[in-house]
C-alpha cells in the first residue's frame, strides 16, 4: 500500500517530467536495556547532634549518618540568638574563652544508645570529632519449656461390705486412677458372734464421688 504524504517537493507535472524525488529513510532508534540495579542494604543509623550556645540554650537535631549517604559531612544548625539582658548593671562579657559544648548521642544495630559531650572543635581549635565505641548487641538464648499441666485426680470410692452377720464394714480412698493403679485396697471382715450361725452371701456396696461431689454406685 502507498502512502502519499504532502512534502515541499514540486509536483512533476510542474516540471513536465514523471519521476519522483528520492527521499532517504530515517534509521530506527536504537534500544538500550538497562540492567537492573543490584539490591542495597538499607541502612537506617541515624545521629543526634546536641549544640549548647553560650546562653545554655540547647540546639541540634537528629539526622541520617553520612555513612549511610555516602558522604561525611555532618548538617549545620542555626544556634539560637541569646535575649538581649535589659539591666544596666551589668557589664558586657569580655572574656575569650569558649564554653561551646557538642553532645552526640548515636545508636546502633540494636537501639542502644551512645555517645557523649565534648567541647566544640573550634574551641580547640580543630575540627574532628572524638569517636566513641559502639557498644555489643546482647546475645539472648530464650528455652521453651515443654511442660504438661497437671491435672489434680480428686475422685474418691467409698467401699461398704457387708459380712455374713449383716455388719458393714470397708471405708473411703482414692480412686486407682489417680495412682495409675487397678487394684482395690483390702479391709478386714469383722469376725461373727459365736452364737449366730447364718448362711448369708457378702453384699458389697460401691460408692463413688465424682468431680462434682455426686455419689454414683450400688451393691452387687
Amino acid at each position: 500500500m502507498l502512502t502519499i504524504v504532502q512534502t515541499n517537493s514540486l509536483d512533476p507535472k510542474c516540471t513536465g517530467g514523471t519521476a519522483w524525488p528520492t527521499f532517504t529513510k530515517p534509521p530506527c532508534p536504537t534500544t538500550t536495556t538497562k540492567e537492573p540495579a543490584s539490591p542495597t542494604q538499607t541502612c537506617t543509623q541515624r545521629i543526634c547532634a546536641d549544640y549548647v550556645n553560650e546562653c545554655g540554650q540547647w540546639y541540634g537535631g537528629c539526622f541520617l549518618d553520612p555513612v549511610c549517604t555516602g558522604g561525611t559531612k555532618w548538617p549545620s544548625f542555626t544556634k539560637p540568638t541569646c535575649p538581649p539582658t535589659t539591666t544596666a548593671a551589668l557589664k558586657p562579657r569580655t572574656t575569650t574563652s569558649c564554653d561551646s559544648t557538642i553532645c552526640a548521642d548515636f545508636v546502633n544495630e540494636c537501639g542502644l544508645k551512645y555517645g557523649g559531650c565534648f567541647l566544640d572543635p573550634k574551641c580547640t581549635g580543630g575540627t574532628a570529632w572524638p569517636t566513641f565505641s559502639k557498644p555489643p548487641c546482647p546475645t539472648t538464648s530464650r528455652t521453651t519449656s515443654t511442660r504438661k499441666p497437671v491435672k489434680t485426680c480428686s475422685q474418691s470410692i467409698c467401699a461398704d461390705y457387708v459380712n455374713e452377720c449383716g455388719r458393714k464394714y470397708g471405708g473411703r480412698f482414692l480412686g486407682p486412677k489417680c495412682t495409675s493403679g487397678t487394684a482395690w485396697p483390702k479391709f478386714p471382715k469383722p469376725p461373727c458372734p459365736t452364737t449366730i450361725t447364718t448362711t448369708e452371701c457378702s453384699t458389697i456396696c460401691a460408692e463413688y464421688i465424682n468431680e462434682c461431689g455426686q455419689q454414683f454406685g450400688q451393691c452387687l
